[in-house]
Formats: structure tokens, sequence, C-alpha cells
């Protein structure tokens, strides 16, 4: 988990959104809000509330979007943070089908 460079890496187009989310964490039992400001097919740029440490692996959701995703840290600056979408296919939501992933779902939404 290196910090972020500042290097355009990502290999689909992002979207500019100011989304208030959470991250999910100990199976539900825990979560940490956050604000998603960019959003693309494999990942999103997030400000957490706190410089809290982050497990490896996560949930991510915004549940007045119905969205949710598997995620992990890609880069960390501070509050700010990059996160890498896992394999969609085996990242399907916990709760019921009714909730897709971000990345399908952010592309069409504002």
């Amino acid at each position: 988990m290196g910090e972020h460079t500042g290097i355009e890496r990502r290999s689909s187009e992002r979207k500019r959104v100011y989304w208030g989310g959470e991250i999910v964490l100990n199976d539900y039992f825990e979560s940490l809000g956050c604000v998603l400001r960019d959003v693309s097919e494999h990942g999103a740029r997030v400000h957490l509330e706190a410089n809290f440490k982050l497990p490896e692996r996560f949930r991510v959701r915004v549940a007045n979007r119905k969205l949710e995703a598997q995620a992990r840290i890609a880069w960390r600056d501070g509050a700010a943070a990059g996160l890498a979408f896992d394999n969609l296919a085996d990242a399907a939501p916990r709760a019921p089908s009714d909730k897709p992933d971000i990345p399908r779902a952010a592309l069409r939404r504002q």
C-alpha cells in the first residue's frame, strides 16, 4: 500500500461524485464514514472521517444509492485513499440482490 504519486493509472474513465458512504468492517458489525469523490469501474477515491487503519479487504457501501462492493486500499494519503474494487464476480453484496455493485450503477447515476 504505497502513497498516491499523482500518476494516472486508471484503465477506465472516472466519474466525479460527492456521495456519503461507509466502509463496512467485521462482517457488518462496524462501519466508518467516508465520502466518495471519484468512481470508476475499477475503484474510487474516498475521504475518510478519521485516519483509521483499515484491514486488507473490506466493503464500501453507499446506502442511499443501493451500491456496494468489496474493496482494498490502493494508496493512502492521510484521510484520502484510493480504493481498488476486487473481482466483481466474486464480490456479490451480502444484502439482497437489489444492491448492484458500485461500478455498474455509479457510471449510470449522478
